[in-house]
């Protein structure tokens, strides 16, 4: 039919991170209490998510602690955008190899080291939700992603 390439896939990636929260909960005590899920589809033609934090302050009930953004792009290439850009302060950015320091002509006051992660097939990155400022930066191709909050 019209099912993208993953479709199948979705149902064992779903498994895995019923196991990923399993064995957060056992291995480092994390305490999840739940996951939701979200399936995003970037049309291309220079779509893009603003820069922000997945849990807020100003959120009622249980906050999402971590992030886990898994990709599903089997054909992506660098001209395709679409990165993921973080924002970390200095004392991390500046142990993260390929991050960037700051400079004074990038428009940003913000002091904040950033990284660009190409969104490959089978890449999943994790992330602190409250603290680790993020964008998915313009995509010039189709792009998915399949993002996890664990609260």
């Amino acid at each position: 039919g019209n099912d993208a390439p993953f479709y199948k896939d979705l149902d064992v990636y779903l498994a895995k991170i019923v196991e990923l929260r399993e064995e957060m909960d056992s291995t480092l005590s994390f305490g999840s209490t739940r996951t939701s899920l979200m399936l995003a589809r970037y049309p291309g033609n220079g779509a893009r998510y603003a820069r922000h934090l997945d849990a807020s302050p100003e959120h009622t009930g249980a906050p999402r602690r971590l992030t886990a953004v898994y990709y599903l792009n089997p054909e992506w290439k660098a001209e395709d955008g679409g990165c993921l850009r973080v924002y970390m302060p200095e004392v991390v950015g500046c142990q993260v190899p390929g991050a960037v320091a700051p400079s004074a002509g990038d428009g940003s006051s913000d002091g904040l080291w950033s990284l660009d992660i190409e969104p490959h097939m089978d890449r999943m990155v994790l992330f602190a939700s409250s603290w680790l400022e993020h964008e998915v930066l313009p995509s010039h191709a189709e792009r998915y992603a399949v993002t996890a909050w664990f609260y």
